[in-house]
């Protein structure tokens, strides 16, 4: 009986919870120990003795409990700095990269690759190749339409010197070549449709005001022969209808060779690094210092649970040293008091 009697005092479970301790403290006080401290001449010092007492047993029952408690607190603060120490590195590292990164593809590791052309899809190689020529013959024919209104014009500056209208005739590519540049130093995906559907637009507009023109102007194979016009000047709206032809050719020459030029950009851009992709990194930052922020927590947590173990332990002593002192003095004041 015995054996089964130390058995289930082995299994005892530890004490949770203030209230356990100070009932615990209560019925740990045995009558005996506060009569000797009572028998001590020195009040104080039957105090001290009883309080000590009552500590030392507190502890005793309360030193494995404290230890694990105080262990744990520790670790769950150490886990807390460390992550918070990471943490801090991390989001110094994430403001410094950039959420989009100039690609086209990425490797294994997440590196920008450039696609040679021998590996380019073939229908975009066709179209690339075509229009690569178009724009080659939407250049020339800017360039000539330039330089032919202006040695047409008579102006003597550009009769003499024939390089003169070369050089002012380049305006007419360079402008296609700037309206191309422009739409590409768009990054903002909305902005850039728009912007390539304004430009489409106004060369659709430009070129079905050529096609009129140009009917108006040469008839081909529909001419007539008037006898009696030959000997006519030509009339105030020929006049107007051929000046607006001659700058509606250039005009469609040129938004048309900026629009080709936009297509051959956005083809080559699938292949190299020429548009706007995703950061992995970024993302792989983002991620993790997500889940930093939640491990935080939790350590801090388990950090406060077991501080607040400790604490309640402190003052579950406290309370217990509290009523042994008032049991004490209570007894003394028995002994104390005079017989009538």
């Amino acid at each position: 009986m015995s054996r089964k009697s130390n058995n289930s005092q082995s299994q005892e479970p530890l004490y949770r919870g203030a209230g356990d301790w100070i009932a615990h403290g209560a019925k740990d006080l045995s009558p005996q120990a506060l009569n000797s401290a009572c028998k001590i001449p020195d009040a104080d010092e039957g105090r001290a003795k009883l309080i000590d007492l009552e500590t030392n047993a507190f502890e005793a029952k309360a030193a494995r409990e404290r230890a694990v408690v105080t262990g744990k607190r520790d670790h769950y603060a150490t886990v807390a700095r460390e992550k918070e120490a990471l943490r801090a590195d991390t989001s110094a590292e994430l403001a410094k990269t950039p959420q989009s990164i100039r690609t086209a593809q990425l490797d294994a590791d997440g590196h920008a690759i450039q696609v040679p052309m021998a590996k380019w899809q073939g229908r975009d190689l066709v179209e690339f190749y075509l229009l690569t020529g178009i724009l080659t013959a939407g250049v020339a024919a800017s360039l000539l339409t330039a330089q032919a209104s202006l040695i047409g014009s008579g102006n003597p500056v550009f009769l003499e010197q024939i390089y003169l209208s070369w050089v002012m005739a380049f305006l007419a590519p360079l402008t296609s070549f700037a309206l191309k540049t422009l739409g590409t130093r768009i990054r903002h995906a909305g902005l850039r449709a728009a912007y390539i559907f304004v430009l489409g637009t106004a060369m659709t507009i430009s070129a079905s005001i050529w096609v009129v023109t140009f009917s108006l102007s040469y008839k081909g194979l529909g001419t007539t022969i008037d006898i009696g016009s030959i000997f006519e000047g030509p009339t105030l709206a020929a006049t107007t209808r051929d000046t607006l032809h001659a700058i509606v050719t250039l005009t469609t020459e040129i938004l048309a060779t900026a629009v080709i030029a936009l297509r051959i950009s956005e083809i080559a851009g699938r292949y190299s690094a020429d548009h706007d992709t995703a950061n992995p990194r970024f993302a792989e930052l983002t991620k993790r210092l997500a889940v930093l922020e939640a491990e935080i927590l939790a350590a801090i947590a388990e950090r406060d649970a077991a501080q607040g173990i400790l604490d309640e332990c402190d003052k579950s002593l406290a309370a217990r040293n509290a009523l042994v002192t008032i049991a004490y003095d209570a007894r003394r004041g028995e002994r104390n008091d005079p017989i009538l």
